[in-house]
This record gives C-alpha cells, structure tokens and sequence, in this order.
C-alpha cells in the first residue's frame, strides 16, 4: 500500500475521533495545543469509541447467550424438542476494526465506524462536561491531591461557573463607567476581554446612572476591567432606587 492510501485509511479509521475532538473544541473554546496534544487528542477517543463499541458487543451478545441457556434448561424436551434443540442465537459480529490498523488487507466496516461515530459524540458531550466543571479537578480538591482550581485562565472558569442569570457590576477602569447587567456572551481567555451585556444600566464613577440599554458589547485588554457578582435582578432594582434617592437628596 503506497504512503497516500495509508493516511486516507488511518484518516476513515479515526473519523470518531476526528469528529469527538471537533465537538469538544466546539465546546470548550478555542485553547491552544501543541501539535502532538492535539493528535494525542483525537487518538484517544479514537481509541476509546472503539473500545466503548466492543464491550457493548460483548455485553449484547454474552446477555444473548446466557437468555438462550435458560430457554434451553426450561424447555421441555419432550413436547417441546425444538425449543430444547435450539442452542443458536442471534449475536453481533465481533469488531474487526483493530485488524483494519494492522492489515490493510481486511475491509473497512462503515457500520463499525458509524456506531463508533456515534459513540465518540457521546464521548465529546461527556469530556464537555467535565471540562466545563472542572470535575477532575474538584475530586483532586476532594481528596486534597491539588490545590489548583482549573488549567484554563480564570476569566473563562468565572463565566463558566457562575449562573447564567446572575447579575454583575462590570466596572470600565479605561472610560471610568460601570455597567449592570446580565452577561450573556463572552469571548475565549486567549483574546480581548469581549462582553455582550442584557439590560444595561451604565453609571459614572460617582455612581450617578447615565442611561440604560437592553444590549451592550464592549472589549478591554485583560487588565481594564473588574467584575463583581450580585445574585439577582431584585439587586439591579434595589441599586438603581437607592442611587436615585441619593442623587434626590443631594
């Protein structure tokens, strides 16, 4: 097999896991990797879409064979002799995809590859998941193993682990604003600190409200903004009565 077929084959044979890290990259936001971390990526849930599809082949058919064994031992062979004859039954072919990476002689199962597709998808959702928890490392926490809170920048474990309906105080230390609202969007850790915020009231830094908005997009360097949290809208409410009376008994 000359060198072009065999990078088109490798490149069928790890579709589940081309698609599984598209999906999780699609979901965790660009971060950047070395080549090999990315290759080591896509080989890993290459690897465990197919491993996942043989042991869910093993499971089906070991289930299968043992409800054909008491079928058989509860039969009775003498008003039944074929139920008790019969010891075949339906099972899945076994996976020959790990063949198909060591000889380029066997075929190519599409159905393997599909289920495992599918399989990877699942994998990509659930690595998502973790990711976006932090899971691994608040067990590490857990168990005292770590001290770290998350491998990403803490810009994007903030937005990740607050609630989507929170509301916050985002004070512009480049135009001397600040803004309250809900954030709904905002960008990777590796760009400009982008925001889209809902609902905007905007003071001045005497805390005097300016106007407000229902949208607002804005983008800083790393260092000109400053985030406070507030749990709920009632805080937006609240704030902007209580400036007002300042302002009217000033």
């Amino acid at each position: 097999m000359d060198l072009s077929a065999f990078v088109i084959r490798i490149a069928f044979l790890a579709l589940p896991g081309l698609l599984a890290s598209a999906l999780y990259r699609k979901a965790r936001g660009r971060i950047t990797k070395k080549p090999w971390e990315d290759f080591l990526e896509v080989m890993i849930f290459s690897l465990m879409s197919y491993l996942l599809l043989a042991l869910v082949i093993s499971c089906n058919n070991y289930i299968r064979k043992n409800q054909n064994k008491t079928t058989v031992i509860k039969a009775d062979s003498e008003t039944n002799p074929e139920v008790s004859n019969n010891t075949d039954y339906k099972c899945w072919p076994e996976l020959t995809i790990f063949n198909a990476f060591c000889d380029d002689k066997v075929a190519l199962n599409w159905q393997e590859i599909g289920y495992a597709s599918i399989i990877g998808l699942i994998l990509a959702g659930i690595a998502s998941y973790i990711h976006s928890y932090n899971a691994i490392t608040w067990l590490l926490r857990k168990i005292r193993a770590t001290r770290r809170v998350a491998d990403e920048d803490i810009w994007e474990l903030f937005h990740n682990s607050r609630k989507a309906d929170d509301w916050l105080f985002i004070r512009d230390h480049k135009l001397n604003l600040v803004y309250f609202g809900c954030i709904t969007f905002f960008s990777d850790s590796e760009k400009d600190r982008e925001l889209v915020i809902e609902d905007v009231s905007v003071f001045d830094e005497n805390s005097k409200l300016l106007y407000e908005c229902p949208g607002l997009y804005i983008s800083r360097n790393e260092f000109d903004l400053t985030m406070e949290l507030r749990n709920n809208k009632q805080a937006k409410d609240s704030s902007s009565l209580s400036e007002t009376n300042e302002e009217e008994g000033a």
